[in-house]
Parts: structure tokens; C-alpha cells; sequence
């Protein structure tokens, strides 16, 4: 990780822009936040990289082995993510599964660069929802809500929101959620809770990007451990997980702004007890860095 940082900073070191003054460190996975951290080193941003997702295979592929065999059966499959429909493409692959050409299901995706990586693989998404969030994706469902009888397949992280599953479940459709992949807490966890407390005790962090709400919820848990003499987040020292309205953050975030790339995803900074932030207009990672920009830059 310290190498990763350095490499950054050195790279950086000669760059001007509207975001030379700001150091801005970014959560995302590693593979997924190349083309962000890019932009924004082109901008004169100093970027640091931690990401607090590790993305591992299901506990059991069964489940999804068992869709992907019956695919035919399924009107609907749902992509939330970029990593799901990653999951999903290349299982289909090794069980000799294809999408491309088949009609059916029809695709239904959240978020650009879910919509991209399956357009760069020959399939078209035949439903992308307005706002890339779960409560416009049911409300501009076709037909919702007279979605009964529908079979969607729905293949997904390990956790997060059960939104979109319940409300076409209410509507009477069949919705099949199959684990494609699981979220945890990155491997260096202590190593990252290490360095980004010296970071922000030394005030080397100005900006914090988030791009999801597993990234803040695993950000506050990290940011938690050791620190239970109470030194760095409060008076009271827990080092149980945050809650909302929990401010035992203050101390080290106090001169940092978080940025969120959308509503469920501040929602989670909330609920974290992080201090409130800003949010992007357009919901995806063109749409914050221009919010970074609109706040920080500088002529």
C-alpha cells in the first residue's frame, strides 16, 4: 500500500491544476477506480488509493450454477453493479452459457459502467432506469406494477439493499436473488486503519471519494479498529460499529469532506455516524469529480 501512495505522489508532484492544493483518497477496488483516479491526477489531484472492498467468489456457486443452466426460464436479469455482471459473465462462460444474440432474458442494468462493460461484451441492455438509484429503477420498471407472474433473476453481492427484490415481490413477480460474488472487508485492513489515521492526523487528506455504501460502512470499520483508548475518535473509545447519529468520528474527519457518488450511498455515510459531505449531481464517477470540482477547484 505504501508503495501504491508513493507512486502516486510522485506522479503528481509536477502536475498543476484546479486541483493541485487537494489530496484525495479513494475506496474503491482497485481495478474499478483506474480511469477515476486518472481523471483526476489530470486535474493535479494527489491520489491515494485504499480501497476498503475485496471482492471474493460466492460461498457456493450452486445457486447461480443452477440459474445460469435454467436461463431460458427467466424474463428479466438484473445487473446492479459492474462486479455482478462481471461474476455473472464469466461463470456463464466456463458453464457455457450465452447472453449474446439469445433474446431472452432481457437485461436490466444499474449504473454506467454496468451498462458499459456488458455493451463492450455484445449485450444491449434493454432497460437502463433514469437515476441510478433502487427507487427509480422499480418505479420505471416496464409495466411496474403490473409485474405479476414475471421470473426475474437477480444475481448480487452478498449484502445490501433489498429494495428492488421486495417491491417487485409485492407486485407478484418471481424474483430468484442468487449470490455472484461477496463483499468484505479488505485484507490489509489494519494496515489501511494504520495509515489513514497518520493521514488525517497530519491533515495530508482533504477530500474522501466514495463510490458505494459497502465502501463507507467498510471505510468507518477500518477508520474503528485500534482504537479503542479512545485517543483518536472521542471521549468514549468504542470500537463496536458505528451507528447513526454516532459523531466519534469528528476528530480525525473534522477537516475532511466526503464526497458520495449518489443518495444510497450518503444514506450509508449517515448510518455510519461519518460526517455529512457532499453528493454528486449526476450519480456515477463523471458526476463527482465534477462535484470536486465545482467545490475545490481553483482557476
Amino acid at each position: 500500500m505504501s508503495d501504491k501512495h508513493t507512486d502516486r505522489q510522485e506522479k503528481n508532484a509536477c502536475v498543476s491544476g484546479p486541483l493541485s492544493h487537494l489530496s484525495i483518497l479513494l475506496t474503491r477496488p482497485l481495478q474499478q477506480s483506474v480511469e477515476l483516479a486518472q481523471n483526476l491526477q489530470a486535474l493535479g489531484a494527489d491520489v491515494i488509493e485504499m480501497p476498503m472492498i475485496e471482492i471474493l467468489p460466492p460461498a457456493s456457486w450452486q445457486e447461480l450454477d443452477n440459474a445460469l443452466n435454467n436461463l431460458g426460464a427467466f424474463d428479466w436479469i438484473f445487473f446492479a453493479s459492474a462486479n455482478a455482471a462481471q461474476s455473472f459473465m464469466q461463470r456463464a462462460s466456463l458453464l457455457g452459457c450465452d447472453l449474446v444474440g439469445s433474446g431472452k432474458p432481457k437485461v436490466a442494468v444499474i449504473g454506467k459502467s454496468t451498462e458499459k462493460y456488458l455493451r463492450d461484451r455484445g449485450i444491449k441492455a434493454d432497460y437502463v432506469p433514469a437515476d441510478f438509484v433502487a427507487e427509480s429503477f422499480v418505479s420505471g420498471f416496464p409495466a411496474y406494477p403490473q409485474v405479476s407472474g414475471l421470473k426475474i433473476l437477480w444475481p448480487r453481492t452478498n449484502i445490501g439493499r433489498d429494495y428492488i427484490a421486495e417491491k417487485l415481490s409485492e407486485a407478484k413477480a418471481q424474483v430468484t436473488v442468487v449470490q455472484a460474488y461477496r463483499t468484505v472487508l479488505p485484507s490489509g485492513a489494519d494496515e489501511y486503519a494504520a495509515r489513514l489515521r497518520q493521514l488525517l492526523r497530519l491533515r495530508k487528506l482533504q477530500v474522501i471519494a466514495f463510490l458505494s455504501g459497502q465502501a463507507a460502512r467498510n471505510f468507518a470499520q477500518v477508520l474503528a479498529l485500534g482504537t479503542n483508548n479512545g485517543a483518536d475518535l472521542g471521549d468514549d473509545g468504542r470500537d463496536q460499529p458505528a451507528t447513526k447519529g454516532d459523531s466519534r468520528f469528528a476528530n480525525l474527519l473534522g477537516d475532511v469532506t466526503l464526497v458520495s457518488i449518489g443518495p444510497e450511498t450518503t444514506k450509508a455515510i449517515h448510518e455510519c455516524g461519518l460526517p455529512a459531505g457532499i453528493e454528486a449531481k449526476t450519480h456515477d464517477a463523471t458526476g463527482l469529480v465534477q462535484e470536486v470540482l465545482k467545490k475545490f477547484g481553483k482557476n
